[in-house]
């Protein structure tokens, strides 16, 4: 008589335990919304994935390094983007940061030319110009305003660099006031405890809808009036031929991709170097060392490409400002199939959470973790990093294209920033973040005048002849 076959059960059966501390009704929401990129720290203490709940809602997060990775690297396949970017797309549209699967690998082969190496230091001319003209505007004991700063001329060097469009004083203070409602909107579709919230007559929904709106068709305008050259981001998808319908890209998908890489060109490095200038206004002795690195290789002169390599203490003190403040300070990711994480059971369709900003302060990662080291980023210091746990462009497929763009753009424009000015800190502030991003708020810095000038007119004249 034939045995009869016993099927066995997967080893993983038992879903993740719950993080302590849920509210009835609220569940984990009100911890999600008060302590924001705290909440993710502090649960690390619970294991490697633990079972959040804002409401009703079920979220997976996952706090081990090896897991995480797993996730973004070797099992990428497997997972979606997530509800951070779901819950934009309708809004958006479908951009290379918010897409997936086939249609992400086309945007991206599409894009990659624009933000490659080469092409990036060919922009770095457009970025010391930028930020010579600004930053030259600032007068001493000036108290500057760092977030709202620093995305204006992040937004000038985006729009010169890639698109060859000038963005006026007034649409920068109507993207300062009215884009800020897109993360607050986001962070509100993610942590409310019921999916029905976001559908309330609330002011900060209908803000969001206005704010994705006029962010739309601002990226249509700059499309429509485009007449740059060859160089930049709109020429190149004017001319590149759609590979699945042999035709032109249309109009609505460049200023799709525009939209994209203006969001993610403007608040990401706005951001970092918003929190550079805090954490340098409070570390004298490392903005000393940065000021003595740029008068060595710079010499007043405005940064050239050239200048990066040499720039190299300048770079450890940005790299090191995005492991503090990550701008995005938790992912999502949604599981397309039953997965094993941990040795516990994920059914698909199941979301995850993934948070940058806490494994980059783990101390098993990062020795004194809330310390501001550059140095741990130079071989051989005394505290080391490990690069692996350094997530603020992500990582795999989905890895942030313009990485490079945003690094030399933040060495470009601290070099040029403290070639000027030395910055010191505003006493009894602490600033706070906003929505899913962490840009400093209010975030000020006072200004003072630098014994040794930057020389203006020497910049500008030698950016024109580089004309």
């Amino acid at each position: 008589m034939a045995q009869k076959k016993v099927s066995r059960q997967p080893e993983f059966v038992l879903p993740p335990p719950p993080l302590p501390s849920r509210l009835p009704l609220l569940g984990h929401s009100l911890a999600l919304v008060r302590r924001r990129q705290d909440f993710f720290v502090d649960a690390r203490a619970a294991g490697p994935v633990v079972t959040v709940h804002p409401g009703s809602r079920t979220l997976y997060l996952v706090n081990d390094l090896e897991l995480a990775r797993r996730i973004l690297t070797t099992d990428a396949s497997k997972y979606t983007r997530g509800e951070l970017f779901e819950r934009v797309r309708p809004y958006v549209g479908d951009s290379l940061p918010f897409v997936d699967g086939r249609p992400h690998r086309k945007q991206r082969r599409m894009i990659r030319p624009s933000l490659h190496r080469t092409a990036v230091a060919g922009y770095v001319d457009t970025m010391s110009g930028v930020a010579n003209r600004r930053l030259g505007r600032w007068q001493d004991g000036d108290h500057v305003v760092v977030g709202e700063q620093f995305r204006n001329l992040a937004m000038e060097v985006v729009g010169s660099a890639l698109f060859s469009f000038d963005f006026s004083e007034s649409l920068l203070r109507d993207w300062h006031t009215i884009t800020p409602w897109v993360p607050k909107g986001l962070f509100l579709r993610i942590t409310a405890p019921y999916a029905w919230v976001e559908r309330l007559p609330l002011p900060v929904n209908r803000r969001f809808v206005e704010a994705t709106k006029w962010v739309r068709e601002l990226c249509d305008r700059i499309t429509d009036e485009h007449t740059g050259d060859a160089t930049d981001l709109v020429s190149l998808l004017l001319d590149t031929v759609d590979p699945d319908t042999g035709e032109p890209v249309s109009k609505e998908q460049i200023s799709t991709e525009v939209l994209g890489m203006l969001i993610a060109g403007t608040e990401t490095i706005g951001s970092a170097l918003s929190w550079c200038c805090m954490l340098l206004a409070s570390h004298p002795d490392v903005q000393q060392r940065v000021r003595a690195e740029v008068d060595q290789v710079l010499a007043g002169r405005p940064c050239t490409a050239a200048d990066l390599s040499a720039l190299t203490y300048t770079r450890h003190v940005v790299t090191e400002t995005l492991r503090l403040y990550p701008p995005l300070f938790f992912l999502t990711r949604t599981a397309r199939e039953d997965v094993e994480l941990g040795g516990f059971r994920i059914p698909a369709g199941s979301s995850l959470l993934l948070s940058p900003y806490a494994l980059q302060r783990a101390p098993e990662y990062f020795p004194q973790p809330e310390k501001f080291a550059p140095d741990r980023w130079t071989q051989g210091g005394e505290l080391s990093a490990n690069p692996d746990a350094f997530l603020p462009f992500g990582a795999g497929l989905h890895r942030c294209l313009g990485e490079q763009l945003a690094m030399a753009e933040g060495v470009v424009i601290l070099s040029t920033l403290l070639s000027r000015w030395e910055l010191c800190p505003v006493n009894d502030e602490t600033p706070r973040s906003r929505g899913v991003l962490l840009t400093p708020e209010p975030g000020r810095v006072v200004l003072r005048s630098r014994d040794v000038r930057f020389d203006s007119h020497r910049a500008d004249s030698v950016l024109e002849e580089r004309r």
